[in-house]
């Protein structure tokens, strides 16, 4: 479900976040990024990091990511991931693949799989490929196949 950002919505948000609440933040961030006002969102994102917030500190990776900055993007989605989010300890697993570090990759893929998330399982699929382990392979692949289905149906 998503937030309807009313003036009374944004009201509330705006006092949490000046108490320092890392979910308004995180939200008054998501809104300003949607709505374009990248500086804002950043901002916010930046507040909710400060406060404790893995999804805030996992957002700043992917902009800086995006923006080519991958020694920051790794700082960020480090911090997200020692808070144990597994998108961000996907993230970083990510990185290391792309960097040919397999054993780094291999270590973050299962503990973000660990956590149920179905991206890593495929990435894990990939790594055992890599390592010639078709066994094992098909095997995270099945798993990773099964519980991205459950995902879907959670959200359907």
């Amino acid at each position: 479900m998503e937030l309807e950002y009313t003036e009374d919505t944004m009201r509330k948000l705006n006092i949490l976040s000046d108490r320092g609440d890392a979910d308004a933040q995180y939200c008054l961030g998501e809104k300003y990024f949607n709505d374009g006002e990248v500086r804002e969102a950043i901002r916010y994102f930046m507040l909710a990091d400060r406060n404790g917030s893995p999804h805030a500190a996992n957002y700043l990776g992917c902009l800086l990511m995006d923006r080519g900055d991958a020694g920051r993007a790794e700082k960020y989605w480090r911090r997200a991931a020692d808070r144990g989010l597994s998108t961000a300890m996907f993230n970083l697993g990510l990185m290391y693949y792309r960097r040919s570090d397999l054993v780094q990759t291999k270590e973050l893929f299962e503990k973000s799989a660990d956590k149920g998330c179905p991206e890593a399982m495929h990435g894990l699929s990939n790594v055992y490929l890599a390592e010639k382990n078709k066994e094992k392979a098909v095997e995270w692949w099945e798993r990773a196949k099964k519980a991205k289905a459950e995902q879907i149906k959670k959200y359907n």
